[in-house]
Order: C-alpha cells, then sequence, then structure tokens
C-alpha cells in the first residue's frame, strides 16, 4: 500500500504474505498489461518472486528489488519519492 500512497498507481497488497497468491487476486489482474511485484527483500519474498510472476504471467510481471531497503514502506517512510525510481 505504500505505492499506492507515495503514487496513487493502483496497488494491492498480498493477504496472507509473500507466499500466497488467492485466485480471487489473480482474477482481478487479469486486465493489468504491466504488473510490478514488488515483495519484502527478505528470505521469503526473495524465494517467492518467480513463482508468483509465473502465476501472474512472466511476461507482464516485473520482479521490483531494492538496494538495501527491506520493502516499500522502509522507502516510503525514507523518501517518498524514491518509490518512483524503482517504477
Amino acid at each position: 500500500m505504500a505505492v499506492f500512497q507515495a503514487t496513487g498507481l493502483p496497488a494491492i497488497s498480498l493477504p496472507n504474505g509473500a507466499s500466497n497468491l488467492p485466485v480471487e487476486i489473480i482474477k482481478c489482474l487479469e486486465r493489468f498489461k504491466k504488473i510490478y511485484l514488488w515483495l519484502d527483500n527478505d528470505e521469503v519474498g526473495t524465494n517467492s518472486r518467480n513463482k508468483l510472476a509465473e502465476k501472474l504471467g512472466s511476461y507482464r510481471t516485473y520482479i521490483v528489488q531494492t538496494a538495501g531497503e527491506k520493502d516499500a514502506n522502509d522507502i516510503l517512510r525514507k523518501d517518498p519519492a524514491k518509490i518512483m525510481e524503482y517504477i
């Protein structure tokens, strides 16, 4: 939700963490040609990126990787404008 707060771009948060992508969410994302997948920069997030990208369609999924920060919320708190550098 940090991305939406900083940019106004449509964004969702996975309700059950990075290792779970409910079918309902996949259906809601069908209309998008580009999806930026921004998971936490931790072990669970790193291990889930490719699996989730495949479920969403790897041809339209762009994985955002941060350098140093754990997640988008950390960036939002430090420098909200910096979020746009990642997308």
